[in-house]
């Protein structure tokens, strides 16, 4: 796990931690990030800025959301986007 800046098709920058998934696959887990789903709705492209690296794109696999949660009254979601590098 790694503190990753983060912008999926042009919404952000954003602050997540980055995970290994399936094999393959990685996925950025955030929380109570300023954005709607319908922000990330056919995403294609997450550009990702490890603390420690130099910044990559990539393609994007899917974006979930913990039970379509969007805090209205704060303005915040949370969940994470998988992508495949």
């Amino acid at each position: 796990m790694r503190r990753v800046g983060f912008s999926i098709d042009g919404h952000g920058p954003f602050e997540g931690i980055m995970k290994f998934a399936t094999p393959g696959e990685i996925l950025v887990e955030f929380i109570a990030i300023p954005a709607r789903a319908e922000d990330f709705a056919g995403a294609r492209t997450i550009r990702v800025t490890p603390e420690d690296e130099d910044p990559f794109e990539a393609p994007v696999v899917r974006v979930t959301t913990y039970g379509g949660q969007y805090d209205d009254a704060a303005g915040t979601m949370t969940g994470y986007v998988v992508f495949q590098r």
